[in-house]
């Protein structure tokens, strides 16, 4: 975070200016959830900057609009290694709350996030990347999840591929701009996964490694022991991570 201090007129043609003091966010951890909201809305929409600058600056809308050419074009240089931001753990989504119900999204980094429970969800998101924007609700239906009851760690029900389906009419009443900026946050954390384990998805892919299924990546980790298979979709997601980028990467360097 940056203090900066803003110098304004109230009124366009008075020359009478105002100062303020604010305090900018430099990083995307430094957004609040209702910042990451406006954020995607500027991105997505392409609209005016006046929603974005007031909700990352905390100037009014109305004080925003009064800017000059420079003071806008200043401000928004500031907000450049927000954008410059290649990843992220942050999750700003930990629950949301539709028609009085709510669902525990996945926490920070995907802590908790199963491999099996990853597997469908990326699936579901690459499809939504393909054009398929009715795999975003079966996308979003995979992470978020009625609570369970005094739970200390994941905070949500365990995954189960079968009642993702049932969730859709949930799903469905969140509003689609909420739903774009879930998917947005999921990108840019699936990013830091990238750069974690970068043998897993390699820079020409950024999907999977190599095979260009999850699937394949599935049988590559299973193998044969199929009476186990449950177990490794059982397994947390950083784990399998880090088995299959430590397996590639010696397999790279035996070749």
């Amino acid at each position: 975070m940056s203090d900066v201090l803003c110098k304004y007129r109230p009124v366009p043609f008075i020359p009478i200016y105002r100062k303020k003091w604010i305090c900018f966010p430099e990083r995307l951890e430094d957004l609040s959830r209702k910042q990451f909201l406006a954020l995607s809305d500027y991105i997505h929409e392409k609209g005016s900057h006046v929603p974005f600058l007031s909700a990352v600056s905390g100037i009014p809308k109305k004080q925003c609009r009064m800017l000059d050419e420079y003071q806008v074009y200043s401000l928004l240089n500031l907000t450049e290694t927000i954008f410059e931001t290649e990843g992220t753990t942050k999750h700003f989504f930990h629950e949301i709350k539709v028609k009085r119900q709510t669902l525990h999204g996945y926490l920070d980094g995907f802590k908790y996030v199963k491999f099996g429970e990853f597997i469908f969800a990326d699936t579901y998101y690459q499809a939504y990347r393909a054009g398929k924007q009715s795999m975003l609700e079966k996308f979003i239906a995979v992470l978020f999840r009625p609570p369970l009851p005094e739970s200390k760690g994941d905070l949500r029900i365990p995954f189960n591929e079968e009642d993702v389906d049932d969730r859709q009419p949930v799903i469905i009443k969140i509003p689609a701009r909420v739903k774009k900026v879930i998917a947005l946050n999921y990108a840019l954390i699936r990013r830091d996964l990238e750069k974690k384990y970068p043998f897993v998805f390699p820079e020409s892919n950024d999907q999977i490694s190599g095979s260009g299924s999850w699937v394949d990546v599935y049988d590559s980790v299973v193998g044969d022991d199929m009476i186990h298979s449950k177990e490794y979709a059982d397994l947390y997601l950083t784990t399998v991570m880090r088995k299959i980028n430590k397996a590639i990467k010696e397999e790279m360097k035996r070749k």
